[in-house]
């Protein structure tokens, strides 16, 4: 049946005649092998036809046709055409439509003007299912405008659709050289409501035009209850590929069955040429709600054919299997806008690729999903999203991009988030370069206005990414507004984690940076390993740059964790910027190793920092590797326009089996701007329950130049419960101080330092805990503990342990120094010591701290010294700390001891210093042993005794010949302290030095308690004491107005094998002018139970005051087995100098020996003023069993 005309001439024709056949009640069946309105004038030019006619059936019971049928509706011409293709329409409230291999053609063709649209096809079965095998219903010239929008093509079945060719609705424009238009191409539209889809053939519903106004047609394909297949390539492109080409809107592509789907390459992508503009691409949508999808390919990416170009967006993937499973079978999957020419503008967003389904996702290895923006020039989108979501199977590919890039400018929004995620299977990219990248990049100019995406990846079975992770923003060269990146998370319950490359979130900004996202790995139940750097990083590198915070690295696994750099530091700021705190660093392995390259969060520029970020490792059942030499969490910048406003990160390493370090690794936290600053360095804590620890220092400092207030600096705690410490640094060792050197104050202490280990502490260099204040400082200073503690091994320190506060107006105490080696000896190559200072006139000091140590073996050090505090005139200083040294089983040498105080201030006395080697011996090597408060000025004065010197031994004290040993008060103002104790006892060997004082004296008054008490003892040995002049000198003195209290000690000296006291034995009160009471002074007695007694000088026992004197001591030298000689006198007096003194009585003097006593002379007198009384003098007695007494003057008993 033909109504068209069909003409070889040039013909001008007008509308072809319509075919209706109707029936209502019945069927319809056509014989023929054609049914026709077309309208074709195929001769010349000149032809001008007109439109085809419309074809309508419709039956109530079924539409036959025979098998290769050919249905059309045509308005063709080689000339020009001025009408449309007819309309199809075929219905049936029951029964098939079936063409079997036929084709319906609906088209409007002209070889020469314009063309309007072919006709709409309707095909509609209320009951039964429809089969053909071409639709075509496309509109096309070479030469001329597309002047409508292009017929639709349209089936509605019940039982299914199929099409076994090709189905053809696109609008076409092809000239080369002429500016024409194109109109919408034709939409399809399939649906069967209970049967399958099946397209042989490809689909093509694009529009091509040679300059604009070209928008694809959409495909909708839906069978709700039935499978679906485009066997074909499906086209919903938009194409003006001429010189300032302007193409509209991409068709969509949906897909939507209740079984399977399987598609070939869907395409909505388009093509513009230099200069044009091209709209958003078409959307792709696979929806399968009871079955599975496969995919060949999917591509919604806009090209320009050459120079540059617009692009308005491109259209989101998206394939969702609920039920079942998604494959896609080729290499490319993208909705990118992807061109280099600086002349290339992207105006919106790159689509999202999401990918649902329930029983897995099956992706070729290869497959590269590409959802990103890259232009040479401006753009204001950003890439889309990626998500990859199924409950079960493994989600495998080649890699990831989701990014955004802008050469020239403009204001980019980021790029797209990734989230991959399976509920049973594992998660693999295959390509080693790229693996998932996400960024914002402008190269000139350019802004951005939110942060990149984030990334997630969720599994059961594993993660395993051949390549990196990047994902960073970043602003080229004049760039500006805020950068910022997300956060980077991957999750898997029951595998491992690997990643071969870099895991990254940078935010590299010019002006202002926002916060760069966390970095978050998770294998509970498997291994993480990690082969590149994993680095937050905030820069802003312009002058005055703006750095938000850095995110934070937390690695959370099972079994191990191995990975390279983790470095959340290294911000680039521009000078006289500002930059957030650097993210903080934790890594926990349940049940394995930790092995790490290097550990930072240091930053240090030109600008204001806010601290840095926490290091934290653990593995409680497991070793701690670091393989390279620096873990540092530092903020370090000496330039005076560096500042800092919060603390360094502290560093902690926690294990169960051990912490191995490189040999010169070195352990940073600390703060040194050379601005101002109102932060401290960190913490560290080391701690193995197994293993050693063994590196080369720590620093845990806090330095500000230029002022601020600084609390104070870290604590340093090393500790293993099975094993040694060991620092292997001969300069620095573990270096722990708060410094200010210009107006800087402090508000806190320094940290303490605690190092524990079982099997020996071995430190190459020293322990330096102190606080300074600089010129102008003020605010309190004052330092932590030291504290060292093996229980079964050696404690060496080659340097010196110092605990100093060195401030200037305030300084609080310093910290205790505490060693112990209960199953070990004690070695310290330098000084022991601690020192509060507070320089400024005025300044006020606490006290400084003790000094313990213990050992089971022998303990060796240098000095040790609480003394020689340094306070401003007119200031004030507590007590220095005592000295305790215990060896059990072991001796104790030492240099010299001091607990010294000296200066224009006002004094609390200064600490005991107590050595005990109860089987061993001590031995001092130098020539100071000291506990004294000593300023002669009158500004001077004291409120508290200094301290008792106690040295015990088992075999023997061995002084070098000229040591010297004082325990005293000597101020020129006022004091109410005495001099301290002097106890040196040993069970074997002698005792040999130069000279003792245990004094106490008072330049301007004040009640002084008398002196301290003097005790020498051997139990079998000698006692010597070399001094030609002092010996043994006890004395309380007063100079003005002073009184004494209490009375001065007694010197007891006891040994075996004989007494010999170089210089003068002198106990003694004496008052000055203004001076009223006096006390009463001690017993002198020497015993030698073997040997003789020989004291060169004299021995004297007397009290001088001025209204009162109390009775002095006694003498007594006692040699049963030997001699005794005192080359001087022997002297017992009391005297009170006033006017009506009253003196008491001088005490008794007694000489015993078995062979011959020699004296100078003796006396025991007492005396007063012209109208004072006295009480007289003691008793004399000398006795010798075996030998001669000798005297040169007669004993005087004086009244």
């Amino acid at each position: 049946m033909d109504t068209g005309i069909n003409s070889n001439v040039p013909i001008t024709s007008g509308k072809m005649g319509d075919i209706a056949i109707l029936a209502p009640t019945g069927s319809v069946t056509i014989l023929g092998n054609s049914l026709y309105t077309r309208n074709e004038c195929l001769s010349g030019a000149t032809c001008g036809v007109g439109q085809g006619g419309d074809i309508f059936i419709s039956a109530s019971t079924g539409i036959n046709f025979p098998a290769n049928i050919i249905i059309a509706s045509t308005s063709n011409s080689v000339g020009r055409v001025h009408g449309r293709s007819g309309d199809i329409t075929f219905l049936t409230e029951q029964g098939n439509i079936a063409l079997q291999v036929g084709t319906i053609w609906v088209r409007n063709e002209a070889t020469l003007g314009s063309v309007f649209r072919a006709g709409h096809v309707t095909l509609s079965t209320g009951q039964g299912a429809v089969r053909i095998n071409n639709l075509e219903g496309y509109a096309r010239t070479p030469d001329g405008d597309v002047l409508e929008d292009n017929g639709n093509l349209i089936i509605t079945a019940t039982t299914g659709i199929t099409v076994t060719g090709s189905i053809q609705t696109y609008v076409q424009n092809e000239a080369s050289n002429t500016p024409f238009t194109t109109q919408k191409a034709g939409d399809v539209s399939f649906y069967t409501s209970n049967g399958p889809i099946l397209v042989t053939g490809s689909i093509n519903a694009s529009a091509d035009a040679d300059a604009s106004g070209v928008t694809g047609g959409n495909v909708t394909l839906t069978a709700p209850n039935g499978a679906l297949t485009v066997s074909g390539t499906t086209l919903t492109n938009v194409n003006a590929p001429t010189a300032a080409g302007q193409a509209g809107l991409g068709g969509h592509v949906t897909f939507a069955a209740g079984g399977n789907i399987q598609a070939g390459t869907i395409d909505t992508a388009g093509t513009v040429g230099d200069g044009g503009t091209i709209g958003r691409t078409g959307h792709i949508t696979l929806t399968s709600a009871n079955g599975n999808i496969i995919l060949s390919n999917g591509d919604t990416l806009p090209n320009v054919s050459s120079g540059g170009a617009t692009f308005n967006g491109s259209g989101d993937i998206l394939l969702h299997a609920p039920n079942g499973s998604v494959t896609v079978t080729s290499t490319t999957l993208r909705t990118a806008i992807f061109t280099t020419n600086a002349a290339s503008h992207a105006t919106a967003d790159a689509g999202n690729l999401t990918i649902l389904a329930s029983t897995g996702v099956s992706l070729p290895p290869n497959l590269n999903l590409e959802t990103m923006i890259n232009v040479g020039g401006t753009s204001t989108g950003r890439g889309g999203d990626v998500t990859i979501i199924t409950g079960q199977g493994n989600i495998l590919f080649n890699h990831i991009w989701a990014n955004t890039t802008t050469g020239q400018g403009g204001n980019i929004p980021g790029s797209g988030s990734v989230h991959l995620e399976t509920g049973n299977g594992s998660v693999q990219l295959t390509d080693g370069p790229w693996g998932v990248t996400n960024y914002a990049i402008t190269t000139n100019n350019g802004q951005t206005t939110a942060a990149t995406g984030s990334v997630h990846i969720t599994a059961t079975t594993g993660i395993t990414l051949a390549g990196p992770i990047q994902n960073f923003a970043q602003l080229g060269g004049g760039g500006t507004g805020t950068v910022g990146t997300g956060d980077i998370s991957l999750y898997t319950s029951n595998g491992p984690i690997q990643v071969n490359g870099n895991v990254r979130t940078d935010a590299n900004g010019r002006t202002t940076t926002g916060p760069t996202g966390d970095i978050t790995l998770q294998a509970p139940n498997g291994a993480i390993t990690i082969g590149g750097t994993t680095a937050p990083d905030a820069n802003a590198s312009d002058v005055g740059g703006q750095a938000a915070e850095s995110g934070h690295i937390t690695l959370l696994a099972r079994d191990n964790i191995q990975t390279g750099n983790l470095d959340t530091g290294g911000n680039g700021i521009g000078a006289g910027g500002s930059v957030g705190r650097t993210g903080s660093i934790f890594a926990e392995s349940e049940l394995g190793n930790i092995t790490v390259n290097l550990l930072s969060t240091d930053i240090g520029a030109i600008a204001t920092h806010a601290g840095t970020g926490d290091i934290h490792l653990r593995a409680l059942n497991g070793q701690i590797n670091i393989n390279n030499s620096t873990i540092a969490s530092r903020v370090f910048n000496t330039n005076a326009l560096a500042s800092n406003t919060a603390d360094a990160g502290d560093v902690i390493l926690e294990a169960g089996t051990g912490i191995n370090f490189p040999p010169n690794t070195t352990i940073i936290t600390m703060v040194n701007v050379g601005g101002t600053s109102t932060g401290r360095g960190g913490d560290v804590r080391l701690t193995t329950g197994q293993g050693n620890i063994s590196f080369a220092f720590i620093w845990a400092n806090t330095t500000s130049t230029q002022g601020g207030t600084i609390p104070g600096s870290g604590s340093v705690h090393l500790e293993t419960g099975n094993g040694s410490v060991q620092l292997t640094d001969g300069l620095w060792g573990v270096t722990n101080y708060a410094i200010t050197t210009n107006n800087g104050q402090t508000t806190a202490a320094t940290g303490s330092v605690h190092i524990t280990a079982t099997t020996g502490i071995t430190l190459a260099g020293p322990i330096q805990n102190f606080a300074q204040l600089g010129g102008g400082g003020t605010g309190t200073v004052g330092t932590g503990d030291v504290s060292l503690y093996t229980s079964n091994g050696p404690i060496q320190v080659n340097g010196n342990v110092r605990t100093d506060s060195n401030g200037r107006t305030t300084t609080g105490p310093t910290g205790d120094i505490t060693l112990q080696a209960p199953n070990g000896a004690i070695t310290i190559g330098g000084t022991t010591a601690l020192d509060a200072s507070a320089s400024e006139v005025g300044g006020q000091a606490a006290e400084s701290g003790h000094i313990t140590l213990l050992a089971r073996d022998n303990i060796q050090t240098g000095n040790l010294d609480t003394g020689g505090n340094s306070i401003g005139v007119g200031g004030s200083v507590g007590r220095t700390g005592s000295i305790f040294a215990e060896s059990q089983l072991g001796n104790i040498t030492v240099t010299n001891i001091w607990t010294d105080l000296g200066s224009i201030a006002t004094h609390a006395g200064t600490g005991d210093i107590h050595l005990r080697a109860p089987n061993g011996q001590v031995t001092f090597l130098a020539f100071d042993l000291r506990t004294i408060v000593a300023n002669g000025n009158p500004a001077a004065s004291n409120t508290a005794d200094a301290g008792d010197v106690i040295i015990e031994a088992g075999t023997g004290i061995i002084f070098p010949p000229g040591l010297t040993i004082q325990t005293m008060v000597n101020v020129g103002g006022t004091s109410t302290g005495r001099g301290g104790d002097v106890r040196l006892t040993t069970a074997q060997g002698d005792i040999n030095f130069g000279f003792l004082w245990a004094n106490t004296t008072t330049g301007q008054g004040g009640n002084i308690p008398g002196s301290g008490s003097v005790h020498l003892e051997t139990g079998n040995g000698s006692v010597q004491l070399t001094d030609g002049t002092w010996g043994v000198t006890n004395y309380a003195f007063t100079t003005n107005n002073g009184q004494t209290t209490a009375a001065t000690g007694s010197v007891h000296i006891t040994a075996t094998t004989g007494i010999t006291i170089g210089g003068n034995v002198q106990n003694y009160v004496i008052l000055g002018g203004g001076g009223t009471n006096s006390a009463s002074t001690g017993d002198v007695s020497l015993y030698t139970s073997n040997g003789p007694i020989h004291v060169n000088a004299s021995i004297n026992n007397q009290v001088l005051g001025r209204t009162t004197s109390a009775p002095s001591g006694g003498i007594t030298l006692t040699a049963p087995n030997g001699s005794i000689t005192v080359n001087g006198s022997a002297n017992t007096s009391t005297h009170a100098g006033d006017a009506n003194g009253q003196a008491g009585t001088a005490g008794p003097i007694t000489l015993t020996a078995n062979s011959h006593i020699s004296t100078g002379g003796l006396n025991s007198s007492g005396s007063a003023g012209a109208n004072g009384t006295h009480a007289g003098g003691g008793h004399i007695s000398l006795a010798s069993n075996n030998g001669n007494i000798t005297f040169n003057n007669f004993p005087e008993h004086r009244v």
